[in-house]
């Protein structure tokens, strides 16, 4: 099963896949994950029912999702 980091923000939806047992490719997900974070964005795995919020990388998740953090009011 492939493992996929999805990203919505304000350029759309984009896609980042990555092998767990290839250190390269997890790697540059990770970077990419934490950056996103740093900015604050929010991150849900949602390899299993129901997802959960998460703030670190998880590279054995097959699907995670992150956001920008939406406010209300």
């Amino acid at each position: 099963m492939p493992h996929r980091l999805k990203i919505i923000d304000h350029n759309g939806h984009t896609e980042l896949g990555w092998n767990p047992e290839c250190a390269e490719e997890t790697e540059a997900v990770r970077e990419r994950f934490d950056a996103l974070m740093r900015r604050n964005f929010v991150a849900f795995d949602l390899s299993n029912s129901p997802g959960e919020v998460i703030r670190e990388f998880r590279p054995q998740s097959t699907e995670l999702l992150i956001t920008p953090k939406f406010v209300g009011g």
